[in-house]
């Protein structure tokens, strides 16, 4: 049964393909053999060329939310950790002369010998002035020559806060963080919490539901009403729009994993 349904599937998205292809095709000439042809060639090249990219975006598309979800959790353990900076002194150390470790920042000399201090704010909610204030009074005394804090979020208005003192200061937020120390250096924290999200998009049920599998009949009987109609009456560019648009309907309905959810039948 496996093979069945994949293979009606198969034989269901590239006869779409070729009534899209066809509807413009008869549009353009009167030939009928000329635009079988055409439209068969074309259903073959858009499914190769379908696939190729397909494969190329679907790694690059799951690897971003993988890091993305990775840096989110990573922060959240981190928040969690009595002394945050203990990671990121043995991270930099093997390459920075690192020294007066603390439980959030420590002071590390890079090659120009520049007193730099790496600060780790822990705190779930964003990095704000006031938290810059108080990191900058805390940190006076070491009188360093830059400051990277490395946070989850922070305020809009942040970056142009920090304009206002002498001392270099850059921000990273917990997906910085991730690209330029965690893979930077091939180092990465353990992960002892996840973050648990319930996501409710109401522009996504809407279109959850207008693109669901229970809609291709209608798109493609739609489409096929006003094809069958072209054999008769030499179609307007109106028509051809529209039914090319609802056959593009029915393929997104009837292949779109996102919106054909897998219903199980039995939970316990």
């Amino acid at each position: 049964m496996k093979y069945i349904s994949f293979t009606i599937q198969l034989i269901i998205k590239y006869s779409m393909l070729f009534l899209f292809f066809f509807i413009w095709l008869r549009y353009f000439t009167r030939k009928f053999i000329l635009s079988i042809f055409l439209s068969l060639c074309l259903t073959v090249i858009i499914d190769l060329v379908y696939r190729y990219i397909k494969i190329k975006y679907k790694k690059n598309i799951n690897l971003k939310i993988e890091e993305k979800e990775k840096a989110e959790n990573i922060f959240l353990s981190l928040c969690q950790e009595y002394s945050p900076s203990n990671f990121f002194f043995e991270t930099l150390k093997e390459k920075y002369k690192c020294t007066n470790k603390t439980r959030n920042y420590f002071i590390y000399f890079q090659e120009n010998k520049l007193k730099s201090i790496l600060y780790i704010d822990n705190n779930i909610s964003p990095l704000n002035a006031d938290r810059i204030n108080n990191i900058l009074k805390t940190l006076k005394r070491h009188n360093p020559n830059k400051l990277i804090i490395c946070t989850g979020e922070c305020d809009k208005n942040i970056y142009s806060f920090i304009k206002n003192f002498e001392i270099e200061i850059i921000i990273l937020d917990k997906f910085d963080t991730y690209n330029t120390i965690y893979k930077e250096y091939n180092s990465f924290p353990k992960i002892s919490y996840k973050y648990k999200k319930d996501k409710k998009l109401v522009f996504y049920d809407f279109i959850s539901y207008s693109f669901n599998r229970a809609r291709t009949k209608g798109y493609f009987l739609s489409a096929l009403v006003l094809l069958f109609s072209s054999f008769f009456v030499r179609t307007n560019i109106y028509y051809c729009i529209v039914s090319s648009l609802l056959i593009l309907f029915a393929l997104i309905s009837f292949f779109n994993p996102f919106f054909n959810k897998k219903k199980t039948s039995k939970i316990i």
